[in-house]
């Protein structure tokens, strides 16, 4: 049975090198033919285009490796006046990604490893040369994950490097944390503590403890939710030097997971204590209102009052009176009329009209604004 390398074992990213580049080009230190020979037998089982470039001495190895711009390289172990650790060594100084195998006829352990530390990917035992079609895949594979693993640790560096510039130009405080609410970075010291001191520490310090629950389950629902949450954090407003805080949180995904938190807090205690300002104002306006209603409802009732007892009190004399010469004009007709008594009656119906006008006018002058 032969070992054949399917197609869908060779990593994408090189696949899509060698459609541009053509095929996957190799260059074979060995000095002895029949070997060589043997190696590309092996090579026609990967089911991807290759080529050979063979080169027997040091000379030789280092110009191709120059011209001919390998993929891959594969040497033997022990050669005229080189060695295979030697041909190791200087391609890994030139270039610390292409894909470097051993083959050889013996090798020991020791010198094996020696071969892996120097920075060979494999050393595949000329007895055993079918191992090499799957050496040369997993070699790749090595070198596609190793070439995206420093790329993501590059991007993360740049990443990172970005975000420390941005956040240490920032007017306000920018927080690192954890899902436990530690204090992975701040850019700046607080007025209570130093940016070195805070490092390390619970975010929860730096907020009052009635706000503790608040900021703790805003951090998990943005852990798990993997979303922005706002909040915002209330200062004691029987304490002058309380802060009131809008705080803003989101994550940082990298590989589908969240890597930490970042907590941007927006001052708003001017903005709170004016608010709080403004409700009392209203309160003590409404107790004012409250309070002229009272007054004006008093005085309406006093008023009314007045206006039924005194002013009711002096109409009812004047028409008593009144009704009196009416009834004794009546009874006595126009010759027994006793003149002094209703000149008299006359005279007190006078003075009360004269008292109703002087209440009527009081009235008039105390409901004036």
């Amino acid at each position: 049975m032969t070992n054949t390398i399917s197609l869908d074992q060779i990593p994408q990213a090189y696949i899509r090198t060698f459609d541009k580049e053509g095929p996957l080009r190799i260059l074979l230190l060995e000095d002895m033919p029949s070997d060589a020979a043997l190696i590309k037998l092996e090579l026609r089982k990967l089911e991807i285009d290759w080529e050979v470039e063979l080169v027997s001495n040091k000379e030789d190895f280092e110009n191709k490796y120059k011209s001919y711009k390998p993929h891959f390289i594969l040497s033997d172990y022990n050669l005229p006046q080189y060695t295979g650790m030697e041909a190791v060594k200087t391609i890994r100084s030139l270039n610390p990604y292409i894909p470097f195998i051993i083959c050889t006829g013996r090798v020991n352990e020791e010198t094996a490893v020696a071969c892996i530390k120097a920075g060979a990917d494999d050393y595949v035992i000329k007895d055993r040369l079918s191992r090499l079609p799957s050496s040369i895949i997993s070699a790749l594979d090595n070198k596609n994950n190793r070439i995206e693993k420093e790329g993501a640790i590059h991007d993360l560096k740049k990443s990172e490097e970005s975000f420390r510039a941005l956040a240490e130009n920032a007017p306000g405080s920018i927080y690192k944390v954890d899902r436990d609410g530690t204090i992975l970075y701040v850019n700046r010291d607080i007025e209570t503590s130093s940016r070195e001191v805070m490092l390390g520490t619970k975010i929860t310090q730096y907020a009052s403890e009635a706000n503790h629950p608040v900021l703790m389950e805003a951090i998990e629902k943005t852990w798990q939710t993997k979303s922005n949450q706002t909040i915002e954090i209330d200062g004691e407003e029987a304490d002058e030097n309380s802060r009131w805080y809008y705080c803003r949180m989101g994550p940082v995904i990298e590989d589908g997971q969240v890597r930490y938190l970042i907590l941007i807090p927006n001052d708003i205690t001017e903005k709170k204590k004016a608010e709080i300002e403004l409700k009392h104002l209203n309160e003590r306006l409404h107790e004012l209102t409250q309070h002229l209603e009272t007054i004006r409802d008093e005085e309406k009732k006093r008023i009314s009052m007045e206006i039924h007892d005194q002013l009711g009190q002096e109409l009812t004399g004047q028409k008593l009176g009144l009704f009196w010469i009416q009834q004794h004009l009546k009874q006595n007709g126009q010759d027994d009329i006793d003149i002094k008594a209703v000149t008299e009656k006359l005279q007190s119906l006078v003075e009360l009209v004269t008292q109703t006008i002087q209440t009527v006018r009081r009235i008039a002058h105390e409901l004036r604004p």
